[in-house]
């Protein structure tokens, strides 16, 4: 059976398809066109960098990244397919987009959704040849319009956000909202986080299609990764500052909302207090750079804190992480990310607003090595634990551990039978 595998949001498609692939199912990655650096392919095989005021605050287009692949020496494998428009094969469906829309959302909305859909045409055209699809999130339409059985990874804001702005004064949002309740619905399955998506799954009516999915990590590449020197990574100014201390690294954007970043340097400001040697490396870019670099001045912790002004590639990202101590990624919602998965698979001690009560996609008696925190005085004291050598040892390889059980080899099980359901 062959399967298609869309939308690379954090490289979730592609490391899913290179997994597959490897236990033997026919499966091909699909790219769209146009996608920010964290979406394409090339992020996740080569070790390089980026400064962040020219991919992470701007979207660059294919041509852009194309060139950034030559200049690089890498090449596409022969699994990964581009569609990009053809006039004669997608021009007939993009004309019938409205009449195929109307079923999913008010008559009045169906030349907007039209509008925001029509380049989405040479996706629908590719999987329509394949027996069955993998649709992260965002792109749930796509599979819906497709025709074809498929079933949504969720990402994040899909479930959460796109399906409740019906009411939108925007109304590409509304239509678009509409498409996403009718393209959640009619998926086979929706994997996903049981924490952060059940609440508003059942507020759609669709909590039957949940099956807690456990996102695919491929824990066997990441042990495959050489090591690098503090200098290597973080550059010999930040290096230095940062001798004989205890190094912190929080490799998620900087965003308070969500990621907590401004809980993060309170928390940092009083472990310096208790007179801890201790270091943090922010990655600088994100929605609040300009107010943590005032939260910075204000905690008066400028000597003890530097930001990375560039964007890190996964390979440039693990290597990173290897060479720090300890990595703290979100401090608000209680789940857990993709960078907490991918910490542990680096056998770093992670600290992160996991919440082992909640519903999660692992087995409930077996849960994550992560040192829970959500508040400031919470974070303060799982940095200050982890100061022990020994328990940062023992913490760094049971996650190694827990994640290659819960997200390598139980997502490629999940997979299995998913797949061998719909064949």
């Amino acid at each position: 059976m062959r399967v298609a595998v869309l939308d690379n949001t954090c490289n979730t498609a592609y490391v899913t398809t290179k997994l597959l692939r490897r236990i033997g199912w026919s499966a091909d990655f699909i790219e769209e066109p146009d996608m920010p650096f964290n979406h394409q392919a090339v992020w996740e095989d080569v070790d390089f960098a980026l400064p962040a005021h020219e991919v992470a605050f701007k979207p660059r287009g294919d041509r852009y990244w194309r060139e950034v692949e030559r200049d690089l020496g890498w090449t596409p494998p022969e699994w990964m397919r581009r569609p990009r428009w053809d006039t004669l094969a997608d021009l007939p469906g993009a004309a019938l987009l409205p009449v195929r829309l109307a079923r999913a959302m008010p008559a009045a909305l169906t030349p907007f959704g039209a509008a925001a859909l029509a380049g989405s045409m040479p996706l629908v055209r590719s999987l329509r040849e394949y027996a069955f699809a993998l649709v992260l999130g965002p792109s749930a339409a796509v599979g819906y319009l497709s025709g074809r059985p498929y079933a949504v990874i969720t990402m994040g804001w899909e479930v959460a956000t796109l399906p409740f702005l019906t009411g939108a004064r925007n109304p590409v949002h509304r239509a678009r909202a509409w498409l996403q309740r009718a393209a959640l619905g009619s998926a086979r399955s929706i994997l996903g986080m049981p924490s952060t998506d059940l609440p508003f799954l059942r507020r759609l009516g669709l909590e039957p299609l949940l099956q807690p999915f456990p996102v695919p990590v491929d824990v066997d590449d990441y042990e495959r990764i050489g090591a690098a020197t503090r200098e290597e990574v973080l550059g010999p100014e930040i290096t230095a500052r940062a001798a004989g201390k205890l190094l912190f690294f929080h490799p998620s954007r900087i965003y308070f909302p969500i990621k907590g970043t401004d809980r993060l340097l309170r928390a940092f400001r009083e472990v310096v207090d208790r007179g801890l040697p201790a270091f943090l490396v922010l990655l600088g870019w994100g929605d609040d750079v300009d107010r943590a670099r005032a939260l910075i001045d204000e905690l008066a912790l400028a000597d003890s804190v530097a930001m990375l002004p560039t964007v890190l590639s996964k390979k440039r990202l693990v290597r990173t992480m290897n060479a720090v101590d300890v990595v703290v990624v979100q401090l608000v919602p209680p789940g857990y990310s993709t960078l907490d998965r991918e910490a542990l698979a680096c056998g770093r001690p992670v600290i992160s607003s996991y919440d082992p009560t909640a519903p999660q996609p692992h087995p409930a008696d077996d849960p994550a090595p992560i040192v829970e925190a959500r508040t400031v005085e919470q974070a303060r004291d799982a940095m200050i634990r982890l100061a022990d050598h020994g328990l940062r040892e023992r913490l760094g390889a049971e996650g190694r551990a827990w994640v290659r059980r819960n997200h390598q080899d139980a997502a490629l099980s999940a997979l299995e039978r998913l797949l061998s359901s719909a064949a």
